[in-house]
């Protein structure tokens, strides 16, 4: 099933548990920090209403919101850490087992 969002996009079911996951975790980092919402919104550079969206999880805050809120919450590398190994195992197949050689041909006649 797939939940329409405010705007033209769309987030499937998976999306949008994930997404509340994310949020949860965000918003008791938030509260182990003795942080109010006001407080993660000044650190993260973003407006209070932002931080209230982002943890009610909310279609349409920005990628960059969530990255700013985890960063000020020093969460920042739970995402750095992510690691993709199929897309890594297809990337070094594709890529050219040696580089060729860039000599300059020998000219004289």
């Amino acid at each position: 099933m797939r939940m329409k969002s405010k705007g033209t996009s769309t987030i499937t079911s998976r999306g949008q548990r994930t997404t509340r996951h994310l949020a949860g975790l965000i918003q008791r980092a938030r509260l182990v920090r003795n942080m109010t919402q006001a407080d993660l919104a000044e650190r993260a550079r973003v407006s209070p209403g932002s931080i209230h969206r982002l943890e009610r999880a909310e279609p349409g805050v920005a990628l960059w919101v969530w990255l700013n809120a985890m960063e000020a919450l020093g969460q920042l590398e739970l995402i750095e850490s992510l690691r993709d190994p199929l897309t890594e195992a297809l990337a070094a197949e594709a890529a050219p087992k040696r580089a060729g050689s860039s000599r300059i041909p020998d000219l004289d006649f």
